[in-house]
C-alpha cells in the first residue's frame, strides 16, 4: 500500500475510533485510575496512546494489525482504546497483576497472554503490534535491555513495537512539577543519567523502581539488531510525558 493510501486508511480507522464509545468501567484495584480519580484524565492517557500508535502505523506504511498485544495491560487504561481502534483485530492482554488481567479479559473481551514476568522465556507467539506503556520505565538496566529484546522477538514480520520510556521530559517533570521519588534520591539517578545515559532509582521493594534514559542510550540498545528498522524516537510524545520508541520487524536491505 502506498503512503497516501495508508494515511487515508489509518485516518478512516481513527475517525471510527473517535466516534466509538470508550468503555468507562474501572477496576477498584486499578492504581493508574486511583492515582488521578478522574475518568476524563484517565481516558485522555489512553487516547494519547492511540495517537502514538496511529503515527507509528503511518510511518510503517501499515494500515492494519491482525494481532495486538498490550503488555502491561494494567486495568485496561490502554486496552479499552485498542479494542475501539482495532475492532477487526485479535487483541491480547497481559499483566503481572492477575486481578487486573482478569478484569481486562472479562470486561473488554480480549484474549489472555502469558509470559514470564522477568522475560526469561521466549514469547510463545508473535504479534503485528505490541504496545508497551510504562513498563521499562520501572526496570533496572539489565532487565530493561532484556525486556526490549524480548519485545522485539515478539514481533511478527513487519510488526511494530511501540515502547515508552522516561527521558529528558520526565526529568523536567520530576524536578519542576511532581516528585515521583524524593528529590535527594532522584539526584543520584539523574547524575548517572547525565553521565552514563541511564539512571535508576529502586523503590522500597527489590523488583521495581524508576528508570530514565537518554535517547542516545536507548538507540544504542536497539541499533545493532539487524532484524529491525528504527522508525521514530519521539520525546515526551505519550501524554506529554514519556518518550516513545517505534521499531519495525523489517530488516534494512541494499538496493
Amino acid at each position: 500500500m502506498s503512503d497516501g493510501q495508508t494515511i487515508l486508511a489509518v485516518n478512516d480507522r481513527y475517525q471510527n475510533y473517535l466516534r466509538a464509545e470508550i468503555a468507562k468501567q474501572v477496576d477498584p484495584h486499578d492504581g493508574m485510575y486511583n492515582a488521578v480519580n478522574d475518568i476524563p484524565v484517565y481516558l485522555a492517557v489512553g487516547k494519547s496512546a492511540i495517537d502514538v500508535v496511529m503515527h507509528a502505523m503511518i510511518l510503517a506504511d501499515k494500515p492494519a494489525a491482525r494481532s495486538v498485544l498490550d503488555l502491561p495491560c494494567g486495568g485496561g487504561r490502554i486496552t479499552r482504546h485498542l479494542t475501539a481502534f482495532f475492532p477487526d483485530s485479535e487483541i491480547f492482554a497481559c499483566d503481572s497483576d492477575r486481578r487486573l488481567e482478569d478484569f481486562v479479559v472479562e470486561t473488554f473481551g480480549v484474549k489472555r497472554f502469558h509470559t514470564a514476568a522477568d522475560f526469561s522465556q521466549p514469547p510463545e507467539q508473535q504479534f503485528d503490534l505490541v504496545f508497551v506503556g510504562s513498563l521499562v520505565t520501572h526496570l533496572d538496566q539489565p532487565r530493561f535491555k532484556r525486556a526490549v529484546s524480548w519485545f522485539i522477538s515478539a514481533l511478527a514480520p513487519d510488526g511494530l513495537l511501540v515502547l515508552t520510556t522516561h527521558g529528558r521530559q520526565h526529568d523536567l517533570y520530576q524536578r519542576y512539577v511532581r516528585e515521583f521519588v524524593p528529590a535527594g534520591t532522584w539526584d543520584a539517578a539523574r547524575k548517572k543519567f547525565l553521565t552514563k545515559g541511564f539512571g535508576y532509582v529502586p523503590y522500597s521493594g527489590p523488583e521495581y523502581g524508576l528508570s530514565i534514559c537518554k535517547p542516545s542510550w536507548l538507540l544504542a540498545v536497539v541499533e545493532n539488531d539487524p532484524s529491525i528498522r528504527i522508525l521514530a524516537l519521539q520525546e515526551g510524545a505519550w501524554n506529554q510525558h514519556q518518550d516513545v520508541l517505534v521499531v519495525q520487524k523489517k530488516a534494512l536491505r541494499p538496493f
